[in-house]
């Protein structure tokens, strides 16, 4: 019975991974219900290395919250939303307002298989403006490291499936594959037409290995691949198709509690119908090239309730298109953070990082980045 509760408890683990039920939240648990709402906040100088021309300010202010609900061994229900305002001083123009929700459905028939469905509810900004436009798209740059980039995507609808079983002792191994649709939205104010961002479809494999003594290992794989963009019915690009990598390792040191994990992602190049310049304001596609991220945390426990933790980011961009090439590059977060643990259903923690990194043509960007967080459970 313990064996088996513990393959379950991987399936559904591994499930939410593939089909992309949740972001890490650091001391997120499966519970019958857990809220997870935080807070952060990027602020970043961004010096082009054009003479003459002061550091362009960039920043984004964003809350998030998850809420996941176990309604029975065979049911979970989960769902997402936020809010963001980003701040652009090339354009003075701030965009602000809410995210799109996802709701999805999680259903497990049996201890290996899990089938979900979702919805993407369009609460977040739709009819932006030229200035607003670009403000979003500053926020795409992975090497600047914003938590939301997106604001609005029209209905979207979803079905997945995934399946996971032991193969020995230690391993488990997951596979899943997912379908994404959606719908028409209004681009731009103005009447600049409706666009419908492209269907998705993916594949992805997961590998867990349970060492033993709180050490474990999870190795995963992911393939995506899209149709067309569509603005006013007509095919307007094609998003290259994407590969992502990663592993994580959870490691003990002593009293230290250590994780780290890589995420390499490679993604093919864009096709616009008619060649229009790929940064248009009209392509909504992300830049191909290479991203790599790479965490690593570090946390210890002192008293019965207090976590102090140090953590740290990488993010690499390398051969994109995107802004003519001046997305390219790297940089790196690093601070502390604290955990207090109030009861058993109530648990707060905060984090700042002090951001530095610099990229193609004498580009370098300096900042700040402070997360709150509180979670609830039942």
């Amino acid at each position: 019975m313990i064996r088996r509760t513990t393959l379950t408890r991987r399936v559904r683990l591994a499930a939410f991974v593939l089909l992309g039920g949740l972001p890490f939240v650091p001391g997120l648990a499966w519970s019958d219900a857990s809220l997870v709402f935080g807070v952060q906040s990027r602020q970043l100088d961004i010096d082009t290395g054009i003479e003459g021309l002061a550091p362009v300010f960039n920043t984004q202010t964003s809350a998030r919250v998850n809420y996941t609900w176990e309604m029975s061994e065979r049911w979970t229900v989960v769902a997402q939303g936020g809010a963001a305002r980003s701040f652009l001083e090339l354009t003075d123009q701030t965009l602000s307002g809410p995210t799109d929700a996802r709701l999805r459905v999680l259903f497990r028939p049996d201890d290996a298989w899990a089938i979900g469905c979702g919805t993407i509810v369009p609460l977040g900004l739709y009819e932006l403006s030229a200035a607003e436009v670009t403000t979003a798209q500053w926020t795409w740059v992975p090497r600047s490291g914003f938590p939301i980039t997106r604001f609005g995507e029209g209905w979207g609808f979803e079905a997945n499936v995934a399946y996971g079983r032991a193969l020995s002792r230690d391993w488990t191994l997951g596979l899943g594959a997912a379908w994404l649709r959606h719908a028409e939205f209004p681009l731009l104010s103005g009447g600049a037409g409706d666009y419908q961002l492209a269907d998705e479809m993916s594949l992805s494999l997961a590998l867990d290995n349970d060492l033993g003594r709180s050490r474990r290992l999870r190795l995963d794989l992911a393939y995506r691949a899209y149709g067309y963009d569509r603005l006013e019915g007509i095919d307007w690009g094609n998003q290259g198709s994407s590969l992502d990598l990663g592993s994580a390792l959870d490691l003990p040191i002593g009293r230290f509690r250590t994780a780290a994990s890589v995420r390499v992602g490679l993604k093919g190049d864009n096709r616009l119908t008619d060649g229009t310049n790929p940064d248009s304001l009209f392509t909504f596609t992300q830049s191909p090239g290479l991203n790599l991220s790479a965490d690593a945390r570090a946390a210890t426990a002192f008293g019965s309730r207090w976590l102090l933790s140090l953590e740290s980011r990488y993010l690499l961009t390398s051969e994109s298109d995107y802004f003519g090439g001046t997305a390219d590059g790297n940089s790196i977060a690093f601070g502390p953070g604290l955990g207090c643990r109030l009861s058993r259903a109530l648990s707060l923690s905060a984090r700042y990082m002090y951001v530095t990194g610099r990229g193609k043509f004498d580009l370098s960007l300096s900042g700040h980045d402070v997360l709150f967080t509180v979670e609830l459970r039942q």
